[in-house]
């Protein structure tokens, strides 16, 4: 069959931005070395001149000077193309490669959403709020048995107004009373540190002689 109709011969593939970029920026590089060599060689005719006479020697270097600048001339306009062919492709290639991400974002969020709305189909609000009201009433429960336990055992309930009544009886008698004289209280631990005193206090033993008898006594030191 291929021999007697012919094989369809394959297209090449269309040039990619990337080619193009490449290609104009090999031009472009080729342009701007053009450019260099007319300028070394512009500034080495300028000081040959400087040095001649006038005369047809001078001018038709003069002319060839010329002839040198309108290349130059030429090749900077084609420079200045290349740059606006090369700041259009690289505008284009941003506008791609955004539209690139632009998709990529989407179709994550077309999966993320989708993975979304599965895992809401695994959750049962019903059974979160039930999950939740369970968890409130251990924490009622909680708290309920936690005053319990901080209860004090066989405690004697005494009667509010009648402490503040005993209250502020104190407050008359510490307000009546003589501060120059010492409260019973202290008296009475004085009294008492004084007896212990004496009770431990070392003694000394006297004896006497009445009638046949002998009898001791206790002295304190």
């Amino acid at each position: 069959m291929h021999r007697i109709f012919g094989k369809k011969k394959e297209t090449a593939p269309p040039p990619s931005l990337d080619d193009a970029q490449h290609s104009i920026g090999n031009r472009l590089g080729q342009t701007e070395s053009k450019i260099g060599a007319i300028d070394q060689e512009l500034v080495s005719m300028k000081q040959q001149m400087a040095k001649m006479r006038d005369g047809p020697a001078k001018n038709q270097l003069k002319q060839r000077a010329l002839t040198l600048l309108k290349q130059k001339k030429m090749y900077e306009k084609q420079r200045d193309s290349m740059f606006n062919q090369q700041f259009n492709i690289d505008q284009q290639k941003f506008t791609q490669e955004s539209l690139k991400d632009t998709a990529t974002t989407v179709q994550a969020m077309k999966h993320a959403n989708t993975a979304l709305k599965q895992q809401f189909k695994e959750i049962d609000i019903d059974e979160i709020e039930d999950l939740h009201d369970d968890m409130e009433d251990m924490m009622y429960m909680n708290e309920e048995i936690q005053d319990v336990m901080g209860r004090a055992f066989n405690t004697e309930v005494f009667d509010d107004d009648e402490l503040l009544g005993e209250l502020n009886e104190l407050e008359d008698d510490m307000l009546t009373e003589d501060f120059n004289e010492v409260p019973n209280y202290l008296v009475n631990a004085t009294t008492a540190s004084k007896n212990t005193e004496r009770q431990n206090a070392p003694q000394q033993q006297t004896y006497s002689n009445y009638g046949n008898q002998s009898v001791v006594r206790n002295i304190p030191l």
